[in-house]
């Protein structure tokens, strides 16, 4: 499908920097889709995606938009704790804020932050929460 495609795009974005001070670096390589594991080590980012809109253009191209919510969690407690996941959140906003979308079936995509940093506590964790709107066109 069309959601499937630009989800693979965005992980492949994702997972292909391994390097040492990388977004996947810094989270260990826990990157899950929907949801993690239960008691998963923190730091852990969190990628869930929802279908906003698909304009059909006269019967055949298509505009698609996706929103796409990062949720970043890390241990908590002290500033410094929130400092450090501050510090990933601007990882993965360097790294996807308006990054040029490669996916098949589309000519072109997009990706860019809506929101930012949306401190709040999670039991046990500190969260920060991100918005992103990916555009996508087959035209």
């Amino acid at each position: 499908t069309l959601m499937q495609t630009l989800i693979e795009a965005i992980k492949t974005k994702l997972y292909l920097d391994q390097a040492a001070g990388s977004l996947y670096a810094a989270v260990s390589g826990r990157i899950y889709l929907t949801q993690a594991p239960l008691n998963a080590a923190l730091p852990l980012l969190v990628i869930s995606f929802q279908v906003a809109n698909v304009d059909r253009h006269f019967g055949a191209p298509v505009s698609y938009d996706c929103l796409v919510t990062a949720t970043l969690y890390g241990s908590f407690g002290t500033s410094e704790s929130q400092e450090a996941l501050g510090d990933i959140e601007l990882k993965l906003f360097n790294l996807l804020d308006n990054f040029s979308l490669t996916a098949s079936g589309f000519d072109r995509g997009l990706v860019q932050f809506t929101s930012r940093m949306n401190n709040f506590n999670d039991e046990d964790a500190v969260v920060i929460q991100d918005e992103l709107r990916i555009r996508a066109t087959d035209f």
